[in-house]
């Protein structure tokens, strides 16, 4: 609309469901919300250890990381040699990553938040501090 609001232009009802249909039971966000976040403390229990095999088993076969400033990197192969490479010349020493949002919708979970990490060379150095936002899709 002009004014930036949302309504409703088109809306398919189907009046012939039958009566005796039983509605999907409702999600529970709040355990849902509680898996994301096992999902996340695994994340960065994984990278504070350095452990590029345990951080992989989250993945998906075909799941896709979208890094910044790069390529997407498409199936977990891929992906599994990039962050193994960045972990055999760095070291995590911070890593936290908060939700702010979860949706559900069937076998899929959006999850929002942000997140902030510090890691080192593995020859020494100055940590670098990095933080940032996210949006991840889950199945």
């Amino acid at each position: 609309q002009p004014d930036g609001s949302w309504k409703i232009y088109r809306d398919i009802y189907n009046s012939n469901v039958p009566t005796d249909t039983v509605a999907e039971p409702a999600t529970d966000v709040e355990s849902e919300t509680e898996a994301v976040n096992a999902i996340w403390r695994e994340n960065e229990d994984s990278l504070l250890a350095g452990d590029a095999d345990r951080w992989i088993a989250q993945w998906a076969e075909n799941g896709v990381q979208m890094p910044p400033n790069m390529p997407p990197r498409v199936g977990r192969e891929t992906i599994y040699t990039a962050v193994s490479g960045f972990l055999s010349n760095f070291t995590y020493t911070e890593f936290v990553i908060e939700n702010e949002d979860v949706e559900v919708n069937g076998d899929l979970a959006f999850a929002r938040g942000t997140y902030a990490a510090a890691f080192v060379v593995n020859e020494g150095g100055e940590p670098t501090q990095i933080e940032g936002k996210f949006m991840t899709i889950l199945r």
